[in-house]
C-alpha cells in the first residue's frame, strides 16, 4: 500500500511550503509532510548528492516576504492561545525569520511565536 500524496493537501507545513519554494518538486513536499528540522537541514548540506537536474529555484526568503505582501495565507497556533488555529496576520513575517519547520523572531531562535504553521497549497502551487 503506497503513502497517500499529500501534495494534493489543502495545507503544507512549513517545511512543505520551503521545499517547494527552493526545488519545485512534488516529491519533497511528500517527504517533508511530517516537519522534521534536521532533515530540511541535510537537504541542502549534501548538494553533490542531490538526484540529477535537482537545483533550487528560489530561497526561504522569497517565501518569507510573499507571505509578509499577504501573498499567501498562513495560520498556526500562537504561543499565547495554543488550542485555537488562528491566521497570522500577513504584517507580522516582516519581523520572522523562517528556519523549517519553525518561525522565530530575528536574532531570537528561540523565540518561536507560532506552533504547527501551515499555508494555503493552492497559493503556494499559484504563486
Amino acid at each position: 500500500m503506497s503513502e497517500r500524496d499529500s501534495f494534493y493537501d489543502k495545507h503544507w507545513n512549513l517545511a512543505q511550503a520551503c521545499a517547494w519554494v527552493e526545488y519545485r518538486e512534488k516529491q519533497l513536499v511528500n517527504v517533508f509532510k511530517i516537519a522534521d528540522r534536521d532533515a530540511y537541514i541535510a537537504l541542502g548540506l549534501y548538494p553533490l548528492m542531490w538526484p540529477a537536474g535537482r537545483k533550487r529555484h528560489c530561497s526561504i526568503e522569497d517565501l518569507r516576504r510573499a507571505l509578509e505582501q499577504g501573498l499567501i495565507k498562513s495560520s498556526g497556533y500562537h504561543r499565547n492561545t495554543p488550542d485555537k488555529l488562528e491566521e497570522i496576520p500577513a504584517a507580522e513575517w516582516a519581523d520572522f525569520v523562517i528556519r523549517p519547520p519553525l518561525v522565530s523572531f530575528a536574532g531570537q531562535p528561540n523565540n518561536q511565536p507560532w506552533d504547527a504553521v501551515r499555508l494555503l497549497s493552492a497559493d503556494m502551487q499559484r504563486l
